[in-house]
This record gives C-alpha cells, structure tokens and sequence, in this order.
C-alpha cells in the first residue's frame, strides 16, 4: 500500500491511524477479584457493583486496542473519557471492543484526536459506548507553533 492514509497502523510504527480506522475487534473479561482489586484501590465499596461490570474499568482495554494495532503511544496524553452503559453487563461475561478513530487534529503541539468503542456482548448488543480524548504530543524538536485546525475545547 503506498498511500500513506491506507497504510496498515503497525506499518514504521505509525504515530497514529487516520480518522476512520476500525482497530481489530477483540474479546475481554474481567472476572471479580480484577473488579474487586480495582475498585478497593479506588476506595470504592465492590459491593456496590454485585454480579455487575463498572463501565470505567474498561478503560485500558480501549488502551489495549491502539497498543495492539501497533500504534506507537509514547507521548500520548490522556484527557478524557465519557462512558455511557446501554445495558449492564455480568463480571465474567465476554464483551467485544471495537474501536475506532473518529477525529485527528493537528494542534499546536501534536495532534487531538478522538476515539469511540463499543464493547458488545454475545448477541450483538452494545452493553457500554465510550469516547476517549487525547493529545498525542509531537517531540519537542517537531513541535510546531501554529495552532492547526481544531476546533476549540469546550469549557
């Protein structure tokens, strides 16, 4: 593939995929002692959850998803993400993530870019939907001091 848009991600450890890639889909279970250790670390009674996933908890499965499609995420920073849960899901119960980037602005210092997953169960149906923000931050010798095409953050 010689377009540089179409290249695969993990093609010269790509800085990141263009608006529109679909990470690979992927399986995740998190049994009740990753919850319950998770969540205790957080001062967070488990017992508030029961049988049930916490929706924030699949955060670095999204991670996981860029990592393993060879993206290179070293000076990424992390600024938000919003969960929304369409259906509860069981502790040990398989969900699929599929994930994919929506938008990739240039910014003064790297690029803003903005993710969205899905995390599925067996049926098909969308359990938990989240949007994930960042900023990947060019190194310091590429930073350029225009303020590229983003739009503004909201306040």
């Amino acid at each position: 593939m010689d377009n540089a848009t179409n290249r695969s991600p993990r093609a010269e450890r790509a800085r990141w995929a263009p608006p529109g890639y679909k990470y690979p889909s992927r399986s995740v279970a998190h049994s009740a002692a990753y919850q319950a250790e998770r969540l205790t670390a957080a001062d967070v009674d488990p017992a508030l959850y029961g049988d049930r996933y916490e929706a924030g908890l699949f955060g670095l499965d999204c991670f996981d998803s860029m990592v393993t499609s060879g993206l290179d995420i070293d000076g990424y920073v992390f600024f938000s993400q919003v969960y929304r849960q369409l259906r509860p899901s069981r502790l040990g119960e398989p969900l699929t993530v599929t994930g994919w980037v929506r938008d990739l602005h240039q910014v003064r210092k790297g690029h803003s870019v903005t993710e969205l997953y899905h995390l599925t169960d067996g049926e098909g149906r969308v359990c938990i939907e989240t949007e994930l923000t960042g900023l990947l931050a060019d190194p310091p010798e590429r930073a350029s001091q225009d303020s590229g095409d983003a739009p503004p953050m909201p306040r």
